[in-house]
């Protein structure tokens, strides 16, 4: 429960940066003690931290994005599976939080990481594979210039 007269156990008056025991659940007050308090302490020691309580909420839930096409197969009696996957690592994250969404298609092309790939990399993989064709992956392609180079041997890390 909260403290109303503003002192510890002992009756010592309570600093500003040491009241989080006043409150025991998620109200009104504690994001208040938050959003007035601590995210400006954080702050004051280098901490950047989004103000945008959607990006915050978006950065600190999202595990990964997973997009998916359905592209021909070279053979034209059915389709196969185009991903692109995006795991939420701390960079990811960090990115959401500033607003830089524009550097995040650029993690995924030049990211080794194997479990974070992008549209463009699965549809060359599928078409080395020889399970699409070339036409048809650079129509489902987000980027058919960049695909075309890889095609031909050419990789460009971003």
């Amino acid at each position: 429960p909260k403290n109303p007269k503003g002192k510890d156990k002992k009756g010592k008056p309570l600093g500003k940066s040491n009241r989080s025991f006043e409150y025991d659940n998620v109200t009104d007050l504690y994001v208040k003690f938050l959003l007035e308090e601590m995210i400006p302490l954080a702050e004051s020691k280098g901490v950047k931290i989004s103000k945008d309580p959607a990006r915050r909420a978006i950065a600190g839930s999202l595990r990964g994005l997973i997009c998916q096409k359905l592209v021909p197969t070279a053979e034209g009696d059915s389709r196969v599976p185009a991903n692109e996957i995006l795991v939420a690592d701390a960079t990811v994250r960090s990115l959401i939080l500033e607003g830089q969404n524009e550097k995040i298609q650029g993690l995924l092309e030049s990211n080794a990481d194997s479990a974070t790939f992008s549209f463009n990399k699965d549809l060359y993989r599928l078409w080395k594979a020889g399970k699409i064709n070339k036409a048809d992956a650079l129509k489902f392609s987000p980027n058919p210039q960049q695909l075309e180079m890889n095609m031909k041997g050419i990789f460009i890390k971003t």
